[in-house]
């Protein structure tokens, strides 16, 4: 919580890509990141905080050590598969990364079970080409898929037209939970 953007730890940081000694950073949350005094919802503070980011990911000689940022997002409780309308605050601050993974804990008894991982957004502008959505349970020995559902490959609209064939009732909502699409 204690490292702002241009903050002595920040500084750490760069110091340590500079010498290509990292690989990833992780952002919990970017709120967090913000310098003193900031509004981070604020859009132009949102776009000087990447801008920030994209600054000191260049910090790195060569390109190959340059460090991925997973900057964290919190989601609002949320039944199912998660899209990036259940990130809490500023969808727009997910929305400027390249890629957005949605977790969200399945529980039981009050105990997460496992963990659903889904695609919120990727470089890829076509949702057909997104990954579909990976159920698993970190365990000791490791990471093991619960489950990980056979993708569809009929474009997007063909299994939008094909449900409605069939007849069930579908909101709006109920047919974005079930094709894992905003």
């Amino acid at each position: 919580g204690g490292v702002k953007l241009g903050s002595h730890a920040w500084k750490d940081v760069e110091t340590l890509i500079r010498a290509g000694l990292v690989s990833d950073v992780v952002l919990d949350t970017l709120a967090r990141v913000a310098p003193d005094g900031d509004e981070a919802n604020a859009e132009g503070a949102q776009v000087a905080i990447f801008d920030a980011i994209a600054q000191t990911i260049e910090l790195a000689h060569r390109p190959e050590d340059r460090p991925t940022f997973w900057v964290a997002a919190h989601l609002r409780k949320t039944e199912g598969i998660p899209t990036l309308n259940d990130v809490s605050g500023s969808t727009q601050r997910a929305g400027q990364a390249d890629v957005v993974l949605l977790m969200a804990a399945n529980s039981s008894d009050r105990k997460v079970k496992s963990v659903t991982c889904a695609f919120g957004k990727v470089r890829e502008k076509d949702p057909d080409d997104w990954p579909m959505p990976v159920e698993y349970v970190v365990k000791k020995s490791g990471i093991v898929v619960v489950d990980a559902p056979e993708a569809d490959t009929r474009p997007l609209k063909e299994q939008i037209a094909t449900r409605l064939e069939l007849g069930v009732p579908l909101t709006k909502g109920a047919l974005k939970r079930k094709l894992n699409r905003s």
